[in-house]
């Protein structure tokens, strides 16, 4: 972290330290704190978390990796292909916070979750042209580790600023205000793009073309499909909204049948000139790790679930041991900051020495020992030494896991599909979590029984999520590990060999 703090005279470390807090500003906006919001407004506990849906276009960033990747935007696109592609996605997101600012649940529940579809549309494309303009602009793998850690510190600062700091101006001034507010914040980034460099061109980079506005329909349509969703499950009781959940499941074939029909039903010569925009990056991808490739996706997919599943409730869970937004607020402040800093710098530290597959198995340890933590609030009520010290745990463990992962899955993209190949190990991390975690609300309530209250329902789901998640994930990992190690032996007899003759 010293060494970030140090490098900042750089324009690129800056850059990403701009880009990465404009990254995460949207994410707890249409997340975490909007289920803040949502229970500020007496919503349903059931109901915040089918809400968490209007995240899921997360889920389909490989989608948006592969436009970003191969389409140039007409007009704005002379800034070069990332440029213009960042600066549309953060104007976008400005405007749809902007648009969540002007609505009210439960009154506006309509206008307030179409507006948190668009910016949760533009901020998962945002995140993969993030992701490729760090991985392609850094000139070497040492840059692109000090370019991370930078990213990781905007990124955390943001979503510490929108996770406490806008608890204190909820209090005040409202949650409309306040949401205006960090719209705003969003020049930030915007400001960053316009002073960025853009990296050398890729292969398969082209201009704008009529296939273009066909393919990005593409997401766009499942974007507003999960939105609509989201809004009849959020709009309705639990036992209605438990009846749209098959509809919600038996709409992804359909999805997947009309991707296939867009990228073939035109003929065979243009399916081979343009369908490799969605499948040379996975075949260069699969040809260049082997057999492990499904395992990777795997690990990708549950390294962070149960962190996804405790997420829909934590902020009820606040409000239910007694523990005031300024408090939260002030805690997540402070010590949140200083040990999201400290986890940050721990993880880059820790795989730099030991490497990046030690880190990952440390990392899916300390996830679910910080998820089991918060049962302890439900024992101690709200006890401000005891929330301080397990904010404090979790936010370095959370921290120091995430950026084990990001270092470990960008090694792993090829040149020319850096956005396609990094967007399809976040959609994996996304769709499982993101898919599951609406049903958290739910889950909890299910455990109230004549012995157990709501509250210690909390603490038992909690360490159900830490076990139940975390266990798979930590064996994934290994699994992982050793396949890596056998690989690396099996290697190194063919390597030698070649090097005698």
């Amino acid at each position: 972290m010293l060494d970030v703090m140090r490098a900042l005279s750089r324009p690129k470390v800056a850059i990403m330290l701009a880009l990465g807090f404009g990254s995460g500003l949207p994410f707890l906006l249409i997340g975490n704190t909007f289920n803040y919001w949502l229970a500020d407004s007496h919503a349903d506990l059931a109901v915040i978390g089918y809400a968490s849906w209007i995240g899921l276009p997360y889920a389909f960033k490989f989608i948006f990796g592969a436009v970003v990747d191969n389409f140039r935007l007409p007009l704005i696109g002379r800034l070069g292909q990332r440029r213009s592609w960042l600066l549309v996605t953060q104007c976008l997101v400005a405007a749809g916070l902007l648009g969540m600012a002007v609505n009210h649940p439960p009154q506006q529940l309509t206008g307030l979750v179409l507006c948190g579809l668009l910016t949760a549309l533009a901020a998962a494309t945002q995140d993969t042209v993030v992701d490729a303009w760090r991985i392609e602009i850094a000139e070497d793998s040492a840059e692109l580790d000090l370019l991370t850690s930078s990213y990781s510190l905007g990124y955390r600062i943001a979503v510490i600023l929108t996770g406490s700091v806008i608890l204190f101006m909820a209090g005040r001034i409202g949650w409309q205000l306040s949401y205006a507010a960090f719209a705003v914040a969003m020049l930030i980034a915007i400001t960053a793009t316009t002073f960025a460099g853009e990296p050398a061109t890729r292969a398969g980079a082209q201009g704008a073309s009529p296939l273009a506005a066909l393919v990005f329909t593409i997401p766009i349509a499942l974007a507003v499909w999960a939105g609509f969703e989201a809004y009849h499950l959020a709009a309705a009781w639990a036992p209605k909204a438990a009846g749209a959940i098959p509809g919600f499941a038996s709409a992804l074939p359909i999805v997947v049948l009309i991707v296939i029909a867009t990228l073939t039903a035109p003929g065979r010569r243009w399916a081979e000139s343009e369908s490799n925009v969605f499948v040379r990056p996975f075949i260069a991808f699969f040809k260049q790790v082997g057999p492990i490739a499904v395992l990777i996706l795997l690990v990708a997919a549950t390294f962070h679930l149960c962190d996804y599943l405790r997420g829909p409730v934590m902020n009820p869970f606040y409000v239910r041991v007694g523990l005031s937004k300024d408090l939260v607020g002030a805690t997540r402040l402070t010590v949140g900051i200083a040990s999201a800093m400290v986890g940050i710098a721990a993880g880059g530290v820790f795989a730099s020495r030991f490497g990046h597959m030690p880190a990952l198995v440390a990392g899916a340890i300390l996830q679910p020992l910080a998820v089991a933590a918060f049962a302890v609030l439900a024992v101690t009520g709200p006890n401000p030494a005891v929330f301080s010290g397990v904010m404090a745990f979790d936010d370095f463990c959370m921290s120091f896991a995430g950026v084990a992962l990001v270092v470990y899955i960008s090694t792993l993209t090829s040149g020319g599909y850096t956005a396609t190949q990094y967007a399809l190990f976040t959609s994996a991390l996304a769709w499982v979590g993101k898919s599951l975690k609406g049903f958290s609300g739910a889950w909890v309530k299910s455990l109230v029984s004549p012995a157990t209250d709501l509250t210690h329902a909390y603490a038992i789901y909690f360490i159900y999520a830490a076990i139940g998640a975390g266990a798979p994930a930590l064996v994934l990992v290994l699994m992982l590990w050793a396949a890596r190690r056998r690989s690396y032996s099996a290697a190194a007899p063919v390597e030698a060999s070649a090097l005698t003759s």
